[in-house]
């Protein structure tokens, strides 16, 4: 098994929150096991701490290393559920959104969206005009807290003239003006995760990746634990718990399949995908929504990544299992990227352009449906039939996840009431991989200096890096320009101290993870 370099320490102690220690964990009592580690158990973890509550988080691989990975980095506001009248959810979003932008402005920022107005389908002026008005009156309270440099303006239509400054490439045809609004980014969504996770250990968290839970310890029909492996080192564990939340995302139907309470509802996963194009941006400034030039044709949104070319959503039928390859085939990622070139004619993008495709699965009304859920589901398995203190989550926003979370916690371990947001401290010491974040596309270390290589091995030792990949795609964003990704593994894998063998596993995990799902791979 490879060696775990998280449990490394600096001088026998860490100002990390992530250190990854599996045999003192098993020595703690916990008011609560977490089990998955994407941005839902993150969120879970961290309000359990708010409440006063000691968590332990148990994920199966790497923290967010699956859906929550994969997403297009935007918090999306509620402006899209105007469409449906669907106020609770628009006040969520918006409410939800805010909160990152209060509490986490170091990696949310706010984000420019235009969508060109060709009198087409929903791109109207009519239309967008008093939708845009409707945004704004509706989350009035959208800055409230929120400092004055991370505010999101008021929208509104904008001349043809000014469509054409943001998104010189626009198609022509038939322009009218252009519909302008404001959202939040996160472009490092990895580091993101992160910093919620040290958040939650730096108030009493533990939080373990490559834990994973082999099943429930019942005592009567109730929790008291759960028995889980060490995936590097293959070592037994076992941990005491009266509650235990199923947030494994995809797999937490197996989960609870596996503990004896099947709910179909809880997860049937659609394929969803975005596309990451080795071209620039369409706009360094904003978010431009486009769509084919036919009656329903998709509206694809192109995020400035670094940028790049990131392009989203796409969403198709998935017959699989969740540990089976998660990825659209060629003859989707075509017509996903014909569909961009009717939208944008000058582009010619072919499928030598795509440098990456993030994929992952997202719950949908049914098995083999593409349509997704509207709401979160709950379900607290006691109440069913199933084995007291078992609770589930299943969510489909990326931006909803914490209020998901408060829902939760409120029903499965009601008590204490939440420390304010405000006086809830965070780390006083920033983690060394916020350094890593804004390294431009094209950016390589200067030949024969290796003085980038030292503050990755604190990073590792410190954020529970247990593979290559972990440190590249999760910790750093230093694989965010795949290329780069792939050149500089060697480098660091030696920097790190494996052996050749050892690191040659690990480059093969970093092209695996890089390359997947791209045409040119295949």
């Amino acid at each position: 098994m490879r060696r775990c370099v998280g449990l490394l320490r600096l001088g026998g102690h860490s100002l990390s929150s992530l250190l990854r220690d599996p045999v003192a964990a098993e020595g703690r009592t916990y008011d609560l096991v977490v089990v998955g580690g994407g941005i839902y158990g993150a969120m879970v973890a961290l309000e359990a701490t708010r409440r006063g509550r000691v968590p332990l988080l148990l994920e199966a691989a790497d923290f967010g290393g699956a859906t929550s990975h994969n997403n297009l980095r935007i918090v999306h506001g509620g402006l899209r559920y105007l469409q449906s009248a669907d106020l609770l959810r628009f006040y969520e979003s918006v409410a939800e959104r805010r909160w990152f932008l209060e509490f986490m402005p170091e990696f949310v920022s706010a984000l420019p969206c235009l969508m060109p107005l060709d009198g087409r389908g929903p791109r109207r002026r009519w239309l967008m005009g008093p939708a845009l008005a409707a945004n704004d009156l509706f989350s009035i309270h959208r800055n409230r807290a929120v400092k004055v440099g991370d505010r999101l303006p008021a929208g509104g239509l904008i001349s043809v003239d000014a469509v054409r400054r943001s998104f010189p490439g626009v198609n022509g045809d038939g322009l009218r003006g252009g519909a302008l609004w404001y959202d939040a980014f996160a472009p490092d969504m990895h580091r993101l995760i992160i910093e919620l996770l040290r958040w939650a250990g730096h108030q009493g968290a533990t939080c373990l990746n490559y834990m994973r839970v082999d099943g429930l310890k019942l005592d009567d029909g109730r929790v008291v634990g759960v028995d889980a492996t060490d995936e590097t080192s293959g070592r037994k564990h076992s941990f005491e718990s009266e509650c235990v939340i199923n947030a494994a995302g995809p797999w937490s139907r197996l989960f609870s399949q596996a503990a004896g309470d099947d709910r179909v509802e809880l997860f049937a996963g659609a394929l969803a995908w975005n596309v990451l194009y080795d071209r620039p941006a369409l706009s360094l400034e904003s978010a431009i929504a486009v769509a084919p030039p036919r009656p329903g044709g998709q509206v694809l949104f192109a995020v400035p990544w670094h940028g790049r070319l990131l392009v989203g959503t796409g969403h198709a039928a998935f017959a699989g299992q969740p540990g089976d390859e998660c990825v659209p085939g060629v003859d989707l990622l075509e017509a996903f990227t014909r569909d961009l070139n009717e939208a944008v004619p000058e582009l010619g993008l072919g499928m030598a352009d795509v440098a990456r495709v993030f994929s992952g699965l997202l719950p949908t009304t049914a098995p083999g449906e593409s349509d997704l859920t509207h709401r979160e589901v709950l379900i607290d398995h006691g109440r069913n039939g199933g084995p007291k203190g078992l609770h589930s989550v299943s969510g489909i926003k990326f931006t909803t996840a914490r209020r998901v979370a408060d829902k939760l916690l409120a029903r499965a371990v009601p008590g204490p009431a939440p420390v304010p947001w405000p006086s809830f401290e965070r780390p006083g010491v920033r983690s060394p991989g916020g350094a890593f974040v804004d390294r431009p596309w094209g950016w390589r270390p200067d030949p024969g200096d290796s003085s980038w290589l030292e503050p990755l091995r604190r990073i590792a030792e410190e954020e529970s890096v247990v593979h290559l990949d972990d440190l590249l795609l999760r910790r750093t964003g230093l694989a965010d320009e795949p290329q780069r990704g792939l050149e500089l593994a060697p480098q660091v894998a030696a920097h790190l101290g494996w052996s050749a063998a050892e690191a040659q596993s690990e480059q093969a995990r970093v092209r695996d993870q890089l390359l997947r799902g791209v045409p040119s791979q295949r």
